[in-house]
């Protein structure tokens, strides 16, 4: 018996506010890095691990919650008419 393809999609629509909050909490998250840093390879060495897990977490969490898997490339076509209807 064959296996059925999936199929993923990311929807990457972001609104202009969710972008500036987003953007807003990675570059105060690497500012607060770079500033408890400043003088200290150990510091540097420690709040760059901090911010590449934080980034590592939050990429997983923003594709975990916009990502939609489809059984059938008819349930896709059924999804974007209703996305395109909602719109």
């Amino acid at each position: 018996m064959k296996e059925q393809p999936k199929y993923v999609l990311l929807d990457k629509r972001q609104t202009i506010g969710e972008s500036l909050v987003s953007d807003g909490w990675t570059f105060g998250l690497l500012l607060l890095c770079i500033w408890a840093s400043q003088g200290s390879k150990w510091w540097t060495f420690c709040t760059a691990l901090m911010f590449l897990a934080f980034m590592l977490v939050k990429a997983a969490a923003v594709v975990g919650k916009r990502k939609h898997e489809f059984k059938e490339i008819e349930d896709l076509h059924a999804w974007v008419e209703q996305e395109r209807s909602n719109a």
